[in-house]
């Protein structure tokens, strides 16, 4: 689940690939998106904001 945060960042809920039989040596999540569809242009724009900050913090 992408949400605002109070603080004005974003998080994200995904789930392990390793619940999904993920092949060793791999690395993956799975997650469902539901944002009604006036939404989501904004929505997977809110979702490569979110990477682009968590990769800049962690990389």
């Amino acid at each position: 689940m992408l949400r605002q945060r109070g603080n004005g960042t974003s998080a994200l809920c995904v789930v392990p690939g390793s619940g999904f039989r993920q092949k060793k040596d791999t690395f993956h999540f799975r997650s469902t998106f539901l944002p009604p569809e006036e939404q989501m242009d904004q929505f997977i724009a809110s979702i490569k904001t979110f990477h682009s900050e968590f990769m800049d913090k962690y990389r």
